[in-house]
């Protein structure tokens, strides 16, 4: 059975240091205001915002364990997947599970949705 997610749903960022690393402090600190704020239903992370498609695999699940340990309950957090195969958001999707999240944001392969401006009908 699936859940259906309601209210506000903010993107989380995803914060860097000057080495480009994952910035934990600040992630940690982005993912409290957003919980906190009134109407926030959950927080989505490893979306656009989060730089999903900058992150290695390793990097993604990293985000979706410190959201779920900062914010997990609070309220409830997404896993954006953005794959460009099935197989490989079937990876996503399954790693976002083993990292604890809630629910996933699936986005359209990006060579779906390229195509897809130019019909119509496959939106």
């Amino acid at each position: 059975m699936y859940e259906v997610f309601r209210g506000v749903i903010p993107a989380a960022i995803m914060p860097f240091d000057a080495s480009f690393e994952i910035d934990e402090h600040n992630f940690r600190r982005h993912l409290r205001h957003l919980a906190e704020t009134d109407g926030v239903t959950a927080v989505a992370v490893n979306g656009d915002a989060g730089e999903v498609l900058s992150l290695s695999p390793e990097e993604q699940a990293f985000a979706v364990r410190v959201a779920v340990d900062e914010i997990g309950d609070q309220v409830r957090v997404l896993c954006g997947v953005a794959d460009p195969s099935v197989a490989a958001a079937v990876r996503t999707a399954a790693m976002a599970q083993d990292a604890g999240a809630h629910g996933l944001l699936v986005f359209p392969s990006l060579f779906f949705a390229h195509g897809a401006r130019l019909r119509a009908d496959v939106i």
